[in-house]
């Protein structure tokens, strides 16, 4: 009966060795073609979503000049870091 419940405790193991690597996988992926770009002049908007216009102007600008052509759509996501007005 001890051999069973070792199997079974291996197997339990080696599934979770598997997910965990899967899921490192998928991480490693959804970072693939994430771009940072540092020292970017903030908006003086006020409003949250017309400083996010202006940051993925920006950057469409920027990818452009640089003959990355890319869609609007193409783009999932546009984030600042830190706090908008801290300086």
């Amino acid at each position: 009966m001890c051999s069973i419940a070792a199997d079974v405790e291996n197997m339990n193991k080696a599934v979770q060795s598997a997910r965990a690597l899967a899921a490192e996988e998928l991480d490693k992926e959804n970072r693939r073609s994430n771009i940072i770009i540092h020292r970017v002049s903030e908006s003086s908007a006020d409003n949250a979503e017309e400083r996010t216009v202006h940051d993925k102007r920006f950057c469409m600008q920027l990818l452009n000049d640089l003959n990355v052509w890319l869609m609007d759509e193409e783009v999932k996501k546009i984030v600042r870091l830190g706090r908008f007005g801290e300086y």
